[in-house]
């Protein structure tokens, strides 16, 4: 019906907790579901419950309330329309903004602690407070004093549940963390792209940018490049170059004393010349077939050589490609986890 119930899981009726929690039908996706994941807590008795009503899927805000877990007693309300709350573990203590300015409550009436805020961070013992201003820059709060400046205009990165450490970015891109209480941070890193995850050990994962200038042609399988680099242009077959047969001389009678001799002649004239028409046929076929062959080899040449003016092409186009380097900070030093991801695996886990 749109309210937000609780059940302690004793066999008992559930509790209704809101009246005017939203104003429409839920789905399992929507705003309000979100938000009651959220912004639903329990003191560390499990005792009482601090819960959101009138959810402003606009504003993201609500109406924060409290009840104890037991009894019949209705909800009392905190404080009207804020975006976010903690609460220390004994449940006697609330912190929110309201209109910038930081509040404290004891479920009884609030205390100003301090103005033109947009984000805090309190421990469950609500000794240790850090907050930013409207400027980004980051505050700590001890015992009720003025409150210390810890870095000015900062990117947030990450609060330790315990509010032990605070790792944030510098305007040029140095993460640092700062140990609460500490008079300085500690620089952790220069030239961060972005902190992944922090863990409430004090450790962090955090990735760098790599900027890497290369060729499309690195990134080509060129799988004729050993054949192709034996491959010359052909020369077209010289016809004088070949060790072309000599015909034989043709015998004439007057050349001989008798006939005898001149038929003689005219016999062994027949024998050398059949011999070389047969030379010369094949070296004339030798011939045709090393044309056959340069024409071949030429075409090979051609088609080569076109692959050629496209590696030529490759190798000179230049382009950056950009990677990540991910790194692992464990609270003392970082190392080098991965030196190549892809940015798009980056995530913000």
């Amino acid at each position: 019906d749109g309210e937000l119930y609780l059940s302690m899981l004793d066999g008992k009726e559930p509790i209704e907790l809101t009246s005017k929690f939203a104003s429409r039908e839920l789905g399992q996706d929507s705003l309000e579901i979100w938000m009651a994941r959220q912004y639903v807590k329990f003191s560390e008795d499990g005792k009482r419950v601090f819960y959101p009503e009138k959810c402003d899927r606009d504003s993201y805000s609500f109406d924060l309330y409290y009840r104890n877990t037991s009894g019949n007693a209705e909800g009392e309300r905190i404080v009207k329309n804020i975006t976010n709350y903690s609460i220390t573990a004994d449940g006697k203590t609330v912190f929110y903004v309201s209109d910038g300015t930081l509040y404290s409550h004891n479920l009884k009436e609030e205390t100003e602690i301090e103005d033109d805020i947009q984000g805090f961070w309190v421990s469950e013992d609500a000794k240790r407070i850090v907050f930013l201003d409207q400027d980004y820059d980051l505050y700590q709060l001890k015992n009720g004093k003025e409150p210390e400046k810890i870095s000015r205009a900062i990117e947030l990165c990450h609060v330790n549940e315990d509010v032990s450490n605070v790792f944030y970015k510098d305007r040029e891109g140095s993460l640092y963390v700062w140990k609460y209480g500490a008079e300085e941070a500690e620089k952790i890193d220069d030239s961060v792209y972005s902190m992944i995850i922090g863990y409430n050990n004090g450790g962090a994962y955090y990735a760098k940018m790599k900027t890497v200038t290369t060729t499309m042609a690195d990134y080509i399988i060129d799988d004729y490049k050993d054949a192709d680099a034996a491959i010359v242009k052909p020369v077209y077959p010289d016809y004088d170059s070949y060790s072309w047969p000599v015909a034989p001389d043709y015998p004439y009678s007057w050349d001989y004393a008798t006939y005898e001799e001149y038929e003689a002649a005219c016999a062994q004239y027949q024998l050398d010349y059949e011999k070389y028409q047969t030379d010369y046929d094949a070296m004339y076929a030798q011939y045709q077939n090393d044309i056959d062959q340069y024409y071949k080899d030429y075409d090979a040449w051609y088609t080569k050589s076109d692959r050629d003016y496209y590696r030529e092409r490759f190798a000179n186009y230049q382009y950056d490609v950009s990677t990540l380097e991910l790194y692992y900070y464990d609270g003392t030093e970082s190392k080098l986890v991965v030196d190549n991801m892809d940015l798009s695996s980056h995530n913000n886990g």
